[in-house]
């Protein structure tokens, strides 16, 4: 039966190889360009485009006229291009943010009262905002697959907690230079790149489509990352009860402290993480298809293998990897 199994996993890798040179050679005859001139496959918005830093990468294009659908346009207002028609009010009043934006940069920078301001420079695309009660809506309308320069500043008081902290962002970049804190936070980044100075949540959701998000410090009870063909940059994060982490063919790189469980799943991706504390503070279930895990002083590889050791812990690790590669070190290697 193992060889029977390894037969079908051989074949299918082979196989995928095969239909990856196939796509490769068909869109340099051509095939790239004609889906960059459909604007998609069959309605499906996917191609290649340019980001904000001159790059080109492979995935879907982000819309925000299809987004008109989830928000109506005429409930919100305009704002105005220059720094002199921006908005401000006061922070007390929303305990709900939500930004969905694409094809700009977006600046989260410290404001220096208790005011919530927001303005743009640059009008290539069109800019919106709605008071909803206690939440703060933004948005921006228009489709483009140029590069172009709009900027959209919006500063936030540092000490303010949101209730909920939604940000939606497809290509092009964000910087945020003040910290981001709230109960439950949801950051969603398309093919743009995202760079997060601190973020801080009691719940935090992050997913990764084919761009990249960098984060300099992570504070959460309880975190779920998801990275699809892109790259994930953790610098310093604390987990405290469960981290979940999910890689399709993209890069999560982490470092940090995770005091409770870990869930890592590693499809045709790479995982590298470097964790304070010792290999003896978690127990472990290591579940290997084709690829290869190594934690601690162990390491697997293979087909279907399969080990748990160190049981009885607080912390789990549970961690399948299908044809990827899982790196876990520790601080206290010896220890």
């Amino acid at each position: 039966m193992k060889k029977f199994t390894k037969g079908c996993l051989m074949t299918a890798l082979i196989l995928f190889l095969v239909g990856v040179v196939i796509c490769g050679v068909s869109g340099l005859l051509g095939g790239f360009r004609q889906i960059r001139e459909m604007d998609g496959i069959g309605g499906i918005p996917f191609g290649y485009h340019k980001s904000a830093d001159g790059n080109w990468h492979l995935g879907f294009f982000h819309s925000n006229e299809e987004i008109g659908k989830d928000w109506e346009k005429e409930r919100y207002l305009v704002i105005s291009e220059g720094q002199e028609n921006g908005i401000s009010m006061n922070a007390d009043a929303f305990t709900e943010l939500d930004i969905e934006m694409a094809d700009c940069f977006l600046y989260l920078e410290e404001s220096q009262d208790d005011q919530i301001r927001v303005y743009v420079t640059g009008d290539t695309l069109r800019y919106y905002w709605l008071a909803d009660g206690s939440t703060l809506c933004l948005r921006n309308a228009g489709k483009t697959k140029t590069h172009n320069n709009d900027e959209v500043h919006v500063s936030l008081p540092a000490d303010i907690t949101f209730r909920e902290l939604e940000i939606d962002f497809g290509a092009g970049a964000l910087v945020a230079v003040t910290p981001l804190n709230a109960q439950e936070m949801d950051i969603a980044i398309g093919a743009g790149e995202c760079e997060l100075m601190e973020v801080s949540a009691d719940e935090v959701d992050i997913a990764v489509g084919a761009g990249k998000l960098f984060v300099g410090a992570l504070t959460a009870r309880t975190a779920e990352s998801v990275v699809g063909a892109g790259e994930l940059i953790i610098e310093d994060i604390v987990s405290n009860d469960k981290l979940d982490l999910s890689i399709g063919m993209g890069t999560a790189l982490v470092n940090g402290t995770i005091l409770g469980d870990l869930s890592l799943d590693c499809g045709m991706g790479t995982a590298a993480m470097e964790l304070t504390g010792s290999e003896n503070d978690h127990s472990y279930e290591v579940e290997v298809g084709m690829g290869e895990v190594h934690v601690g002083h162990h390491d697997h590889g293979g087909f279907a293998a399969s080990r748990s050791w160190n049981s009885g812990k607080d912390s789990r690790f549970d961690i399948e990897c299908n044809m990827g590669s899982v790196t876990i070190s520790f601080e206290n290697e010896h220890s």
